[in-house]
Order: C-alpha cells, then structure tokens, then sequence
C-alpha cells in the first residue's frame, strides 16, 4: 500500500469510519510529492514537441510502436481505473454517513429560543436566592418549624 494522507484519514476516523476503509480512502488521495507542478507540465510539453518533431522527421514507424502500449498494458490500466472507481464509491458512501451524521447533529443543537430560556430560567433564580432570598429563608424556616414542631 503507498503513502497515505494522514488528515484524510484522521477525518474519516472521526466521522466514524472504519479503520480500513479510512486507510484505502487516505491512501486514494495522492500526496503532494506526487503531484505535478508547473515546471514538470513545461518539461511534458517540451518533451511532446519534441517527440512530434522526431516523429515528423522520422521515416520508420518501427521505433514508434516499440513505445506504444500494448493491449496488456490498456487491460493494466483499465484494471486500475476499475479499482479507483470501486475506491471513489466507498467515499462516496462515507461522506453519505458523513452528512447523515452532521444532520443528527445539526438537530441534537440547542437553539437560540432554548438558551434564551435557559437565561431567563438563571435569571429567576439569582432573583429567588439572592433577591429574594431573605423572603426564601424565612418562609423555608417557617415551613421547617411546622413540619419539626407541629
């Protein structure tokens, strides 16, 4: 198995996904060092002109299907492409679990007419305990007086 990007996997982790599947998906997403930048497209292309000015030039076909792929190597290629696809499904399943999961969370939220209450409901009681709470006191001793010594 290649190189495989540690923040994919870390994300698909915590979402809930299997170790397994996390390490396939993580090791689907290529990593930076393989990645191609400017200057290697510009050395591509230079090298394209350059094999079409070989190839203008060049009266022998010989050399030019000696580099060409075989159907064993389309068959390499067309296997390969079959397993990314296979790969990109089961992402695909993920990021489905993924938003069903966001969902759940979305609605487990308090909303902002619940901590609007909840304040009111503080605020009640900092008035009952410390407003009120002389007034609190003496009718809980009253009611403590009668139920002890009736």
């Amino acid at each position: 198995m290649g190189l495989i990007v540690s923040e994919v996997y870390d994300a698909l982790i915590e979402a809930g996904t299997s170790p397994e599947k996390a390490t396939a998906a993580a090791a689907a997403v290529p990593t930076a060092g393989n990645m191609a930048t400017k200057d290697d497209i510009a050395r591509i292309d230079a090298n394209i002109a350059g094999i079409r000015a070989d190839m203008a030039t060049q009266n022998d076909l010989t050399g030019i299907r000696a580099s060409m792929a075989t159907q064993d190597d389309l068959t390499g290629i067309r296997a390969e492409i079959a397993g990314i696809r296979g790969e990109i499904a089961g992402i695909h399943g993920d990021i489905a679990r993924i938003d069903v999961t966001i969902a759940r969370m979305d609605a487990a939220m308090a909303t902002k007419q619940d901590l609007v209450k909840i304040g009111k409901d503080i605020a009640v009681l900092k008035f009952a305990v410390f407003g009120g709470g002389s007034v609190m006191l003496g009718v809980m001793g009253t009611l403590l007086k009668l139920a002890l010594f009736p």
